[in-house]
């Protein structure tokens, strides 16, 4: 067992960490590309700054540990425990977080272009100003989520819970929002060229996004009505 370990910058590429337990470890800019560190115990770790392309980090527990401008390209985090984890500003471009946890995590700026973020669990999180262009949000979690100002070109939203979230100044460009669920969401000042709207139309500039997000609209669409078709 690894609690509390300093080891910061070390060189561990490769290394066998399975089922490790690091919590509190000090990783800050550790070397971990290509790691197996799956269901390892990193909870309130310090991995700031730390390189892990390539790492396998499934299920691996990282409650409220420290990932700022982490590099987790290509990295499997499917099924990890992301909860209270700071990820401001890493790279997670290409990463699988499918079915992860990351309930009011901190992601503001993190690149997540093309990522699968497939029935991942991303209520209150933050994402402003994040890029997730391209990404897979197929059936995501992302209630009350803030996404203000976020880079949702080409992301893929359908069936996607984005209830209460935060749109405002998102870039939505060609998304794909087909059976999404969009009450109560904040669409103000949303770019939505091009995108597919929850009833499988393509948004138009006169249309009202109301019909999606207030119920009490005379043409509020309900998803459900979509899902009986499939």
């Amino acid at each position: 067992d690894m609690e509390r370990a300093n080891l910061v910058n070390a060189h561990l590429e490769s290394t066998y960490l399975e089922r490790a337990h690091l919590e509190e470890a000090n990783l800050e800019g550790a070397h971990l590309e290509m790691a197996n560190l799956e269901e390892a115990h990193l909870w309130k770790a310090n991995l700031d700054k730390a390189i892990l392309n390539e790492a396998n980090l499934a299920r691996v527990h990282l409650q409220g540990s420290k990932l700022k401008r982490a590099d987790l390209e290509r990295a499997d985090l499917q099924g990890a425990n992301l909860m209270l984890a700071d990820l401001q500003g890493a790279n997670l471009m290409l990463a699988d977080l499918e079915g992860a946890s990351l309930f009011l995590a901190n992601l503001n700026s993190t690149d997540l272009e093309r990522a699968i973020l497939n029935d991942t669990h991303l209520n209150a999180t933050n994402l402003t100003d994040a890029n997730l262009r391209q990404a897979k949000l197929i059936g995501a979690d992302l209630r009350q989520a803030n996404l203000t100002g976020a880079n949702l070109t080409g992301a893929k939203l359908r069936q996607a819970n984005l209830g209460q979230a935060d749109l405002r100044r998102a870039t939505m460009r060609a998304a794909n929002l087909k059976g999404a669920q969009l009450v109560g969401a904040h669409l103000e000042e949303a770019t939505l060229d091009g995108a597919t709207l929850p009833d499988g139309t393509t948004w138009m500039s006169e249309d009202d996004m109301e019909r999606f997000t207030n119920p009490n609209h005379p043409h509020f669409f309900d998803t459900a009505v979509l899902e009986e078709d499939d």
